[in-house]
């Protein structure tokens, strides 16, 4: 029997003759020794990576000669440097837990506040991990290398929120309802208060996500005992194969590693239940929720109507 097994029968066993307070206070103890691990055996690793600084220069330049700020916008939702590749991704931890048995072999956890919040024992979740690694440092990398030089780009070429606003009113899931909170959001962004903006831009994106798929006709919601409707929680929602089907790999992969994945950001969950701490608050991951909405902003889906069109003219 595991370990893991045997520590849930003992847990078990303190519940079955009413020590509910040793219960808890275990529960405490347990906690209180993943924050004390977070700062030393779990503690956050730097890898040295050399850059070509032509490289990245050339591919700056192109943002530079363009002076109309929507197709600088518009090339933001197709730069490779920031859209990634989750195939590749996948690829190269495939090969990372092939060139490594005792990685692919050895149980990992991940730790953060205080809480495991993943363990990984079999291949599948250890890929999983590996691959939310790989992401997470390939979306950081292009994130420091070309979003954030490339956002100041534009504030200095005069980048509003009216600049914003307008590609979201040209959306075919345009909500006018939500116009001023996004308007808010982003000032906040260009302010540079990037805890206001990411408290009013995670939720935000969220519920722009499941408008876009109502209005396709696709159910956001689920029916629980009483005939009680609720919309479906995200990571369930983003797990369904519909969804990302329509929304294809890449940018599944985008939106799942940043909002709801715990081997990633997890921004939805945690902004959402007060488990951020300050440094998650940063211009990195403001301009990733940034460069999400205008990655959603052209992003489209068929919507019942013009099916129905459609289908008349076929008729």
């Amino acid at each position: 029997m595991s370990f893991s097994k045997k520590f849930l029968q003992c847990l078990d066993t303190i519940i079955d003759i009413g020590e509910t307070s040793k219960y808890d206070d275990l529960k405490n103890r347990i906690k209180r020794a993943y924050i004390q691990a977070e700062k030393t055996e779990f503690k956050e690793t730097r890898v040295a990576v050399n850059i070509l600084e032509d490289r990245v220069n050339a591919h700056l330049e192109i943002y530079r000669k363009e002076s109309d700020l929507r197709k600088i916008l518009g090339m933001l939702c197709i730069d490779p440097n920031l859209n990634l590749d989750a195939t590749k991704t996948k690829k190269l931890a495939e090969d990372t837990l092939k060139q490594s048995v005792l990685r692919a072999r050895i149980p990992a956890s991940g730790v953060s506040g205080g809480r495991k919040i993943t363990q990984s024992t079999t291949y599948e979740d250890k890929l999983e991990a590996e691959f939310r690694s790989h992401y997470i440092m390939s979306l950081s990398l292009g994130v420091n290398l070309f979003l954030i030089p490339i956002f100041e780009l534009l504030k200095e070429k005069g980048l509003t929120t009216e600049t914003i606003i307008e590609i979201y009113k040209k959306w075919d899931f345009y909500n006018p309802n939500r116009e001023e909170l996004l308007k808010t959001g982003f000032q906040r962004i260009l302010d540079g208060d990037y805890v206001s903006a990411l408290h009013v831009l995670v939720p935000q994106f969220e519920a722009c996500l499941r408008e876009m798929f109502f209005d396709a006709d696709v159910a956001t919601t689920v029916v629980r005992p009483g005939v009680i409707q609720h919309e479906q929680v995200m990571t369930e929602f983003l797990l369904r194969k519909e969804i990302r089907e329509a929304l294809g790999e890449d940018f599944h992969a985008y939106i799942s590693t940043v909002m709801i994945s715990q081997d990633g950001w997890n921004l939805r969950n945690d902004i959402a239940h007060g488990l951020a701490m300050r440094d998650v608050f940063d211009i990195s991951r403001a301009l990733v929720v940034f460069h999400l909405f205008i990655r959603l902003f052209n992003y489209g889906l068929e919507k019942p109507s013009e099916k129905h069109t459609q289908e008349e003219k076929v008729d």
